[in-house]
């Protein structure tokens, strides 16, 4: 079970502060409820003798904790016996404003990928702000292979992720990594040399996409190469995109057919002449 956290007794990442008056009532309630998880036939009139000795907000807390732990069908039952009414709105409030959060972000993200399958190409003006785009650059003798195997790809020369702010295209830069799976086969055409001359530095606004005919545009195309533009300058870049994945989600790599390989069709061996063999034809 997670541990319950509480309000001035909580320390660090919501872990008991090991001076707080609380912890022994925040210890005898974890087991208890362990123990009651553990065998729901057993009564649990303990575990809401040590609940009733937590402080309003430690409560609170405590019901955000248990209702994530506990399995979805006993849920319900341990906390009707230790809420009333006005506690269980105010404790499941919070759970419910995350669940709508987490929903709307995929939906996000899901128009995004449908908006790449429909087009062929990742528009990062369409990207919801405060998610993580990060991509795989490749030398270009190297990318078709990578947008095969998507970040399976060992010969990665540099890894980008960058984080959207606003619906132009900017980007805040993450980091920037040369060669991340140490898998690059370095040559003099791209080095970490190479690298330092074009690196995207922390923290900076950037966007990336194509230079063209018609100037830049914050296009990323698979397989094409990714230019960037640094307050209205445009730059070309020397690699190109082999990967992408928006919070972990790859957005290029072409999903496995999960369909058998049909059988080879081969035609039946001609019947052997007895006679060829030394036989007597019938």
């Amino acid at each position: 079970m997670r541990e319950a956290r509480h309000d001035a007794e909580v320390g660090h990442e919501g872990q008991p502060d090991p001076g707080s008056p609380f912890l022994a009532l925040a210890r005898e309630l974890q087991a208890e409820a362990r123990r009651w998880a553990d065998d729901p036939e057993a009564g649990i009139e303990s575990l809401v003798d040590a609940f009733d000795r937590l402080p309003a907000e430690a409560r609170r807390r405590t019901a955000e904790a248990t209702f994530q732990s506990l399995p979805a069908e006993r849920r319900w039952d341990v906390l009707l016996r230790l809420f009333d009414d006005e506690e269980l709105r105010a404790a499941l409030a919070h759970e419910r404003a995350i669940a709508r959060t987490t929903a709307a972000a995929a939906v996000r993200r899901s128009a995004v990928v449908a908006d790449i399958v429909a087009s062929g190409v990742l528009d990062t003006r369409l990207l919801p702000t405060g998610e993580i785009l990060t991509l795989g650059l490749f030398r270009e003798q190297d990318v078709q292979a990578a947008l095969k195997r998507g970040r399976a790809s060992t010969s990665c020369a540099r890894r980008i992720a960058v984080q959207p702010t606003v619906g132009d295209g900017s980007l805040h830069v993450l980091e920037d990594v040369f060669n991340p799976l140490n898998g690059l086969f370095v040559t003099p055409d791209y080095d970490e040399r190479a690298w330092r001359a074009e690196r995207l530095q922390p923290h900076a606004t950037v966007r990336l996409g194509a230079v063209g005919d018609g100037g830049f545009e914050p296009v990323v195309f698979p397989g094409g190469r990714l230019d960037v533009e640094v307050a209205g300058d445009a730059h070309p870049g020397r690699l190109h995109v082999g990967w992408a994945s928006l919070a972990g989600l790859e957005l290029f790599t072409p999903p496995t057919d999960p369909s058998p390989t049909p059988p080879t069709n081969r035609s039946p061996s001609p019947p052997t002449n007895p006679a060829s063999i030394g036989g007597t034809p019938p």
